[in-house]
């Protein structure tokens, strides 16, 4: 979304940190052909991408379309990748009646059976109050439409907005969730919720919102939410929120990485843990127009629901640099940082996603790198690969030259959206992310093979 939300005033006990000193990692990877998806004037950004698990030449994206910023722009595509379709889906209906006039934070997935689901943020900047609903649409024939349109999160009024959702599907129960946060205005805490459908029962609606953390004297923001399996003692699957909160009141981005579990399938969640304490990156990075953002991203072991990593940024040697953590006790406890590693020292890593492969073997990283440029200034995509759980890193440069990412603003000022994606596969990844095209931000894909 185009808005980020100021923090409030709070305290919070965290956990101590153990300095690791950045280490270089090895050039590694094979990138495949980068494909542009989308060619146009209108500026698109902030894109996900899924390839069904039935067919892995079928793959669905979603990303900010700024045709008219009324709708999320979509594309299916039937050859693994190599030539895309398109569309918008636009006019989703307001509670009274009219429809929002724009839309943004654009989430894909599959289910098990091969079916394609889209979550989309409506909101309304026309005067008529209405602060944003999140729909999610399902798609029966790989993507290419979306007749069936479902109700996540109901519209708030302006001074209570709905922000940053994003949709995860636990394909081994077919259980759709959504995860988003709630905006209740400068100066009051906001909250993060997590609702959920069954896939084969879509009619039924979402369930009621479930508040993701007992924190309550702090924002709560950048919530996703990841899936595994079930733990002893637990009644189903496992599902892991992964937030920001923010304790100082006067930073851009959040100072503090937590994590809440759920041990029933997303129906209630266990006290928040934290797992570290950052420095938060300023809103703008030095000589750059766009804005930063430090959304913390999950992984869960395919095989073990206690253990899961997650990467982060952290800016207190002046430049951004990412770190990986792992827990094996179901967020309890967590090891210390493990450095990605900087491209060039002194130079920021951001906008990073992080997947598993299917065996849990491989953990694969996408994020943006200013580290080719000498001067720090273009932008490149990086990949990166552990087999060690986060402790060493292979890295690839995925682009062959680093975009101006100040060139084309989509709107009155350069955008290049909150988040960039990466899917897992045996041998190989495929990553989505937004660069320049001849006339404006355009989305493009590869694959990579570590």
């Amino acid at each position: 979304m185009s808005s980020r939300r100021a923090p409030l005033v709070a305290g919070i006990v965290v956990l101590a940190v153990a300095l690791v000193l950045a280490v270089e990692p090895v050039l590694a990877g094979s990138v495949g052909r980068i494909v542009q998806i989308t060619n146009d004037t209108n500026g698109d950004n902030e894109v996900d991408i899924a390839t069904s698990p039935l067919d892995p030449r079928a793959v669905i994206a979603g990303w900010n379309e700024y045709e008219a910023d009324d709708g999320c722009g979509y594309g299916w595509s039937a050859d693994g990748g190599r030539t895309w379709g398109m569309g918008i889906l636009r006019g989703a209906p307001r509670p009274d009646g009219g429809t929002y006039g724009l839309a943004a934070d654009p989430g894909v997935a599959f289910d098990s059976q091969g079916r394609a689901y889209f979550s989309c943020l409506y909101y309304d900047g026309s005067g008529t109050g209405w602060g944003g609903s999140v729909y999610v649409y399902r798609s029966t024939d790989g993507g290419r439409t979306y007749p069936e349109r479902y109700l996540a999160a109901g519209s708030v009024k302006l001074s209570r907005s709905h922000d940053h959702p994003f949709i995860t599907i636990d394909q081994a129960s077919d259980t759709v969730y959504v995860a988003y946060s709630i905006f209740n205005g400068f100066g009051i805490r906001s909250r993060s919720y997590l609702v959920r459908a069954d896939a084969d029962d879509m009619a039924a609606g979402f369930s009621v919102p479930v508040n993701v953390s007992n924190v309550t004297k702090n924002e709560i923001f950048d919530l996703t939410a990841v899936a595994g399996p079930p733990v002893a003692g637990g009644s189903g699957r496992t599902v892991y929120a992964v937030f920001g909160i923010w304790t100082t009141g006067s930073t851009w981005n959040e100072d503090t990485i937590a994590v809440s579990r759920s041990t029933d399938g997303g129906r209630s969640f266990a006290p928040t843990t934290v797992v570290d304490r950052v420095t938060p990156m300023p809103k703008y990075l030095p000589g750059q127009g766009w804005r930063t953002g430090y959304q913390p991203i999950g992984a869960v072991d395919p095989a073990d629901g206690n253990h899961l990593w997650v990467a982060y940024g952290d800016y207190a040697d002046g430049d951004d640099d990412l770190y990986v953590r792992e827990s094996r006790d179901g967020g309890r406890t967590w090891s210390a940082r493990r450095p990605v590693g900087e491209t060039r020292a002194g130079t920021s890593q951001l906008y990073q996603w992080l997947t598993v492969s299917p065996d849990g073997s491989r953990l694969d990283l996408v994020y943006y790198d200013l580290g080719y440029d000498p001067a720090g200034y273009l932008v490149d995509v990086s990949y990166a690969a552990s087999w060690d759980g986060g402790r060493t890193w292979t890295r690839t440069r995925v682009t062959p030259s680093g975009f101006d990412a100040n060139r084309f603003p989509p709107g009155a000022v350069p955008f290049i959206g909150d988040y960039i994606q990466v899917e897992s596969f045996a041998r190989s990844a495929r990553l989505a992310w937004t660069a320049n095209g001849t006339r404006s931000t355009e989305i493009f894909t590869t694959t990579v093979r570590p």
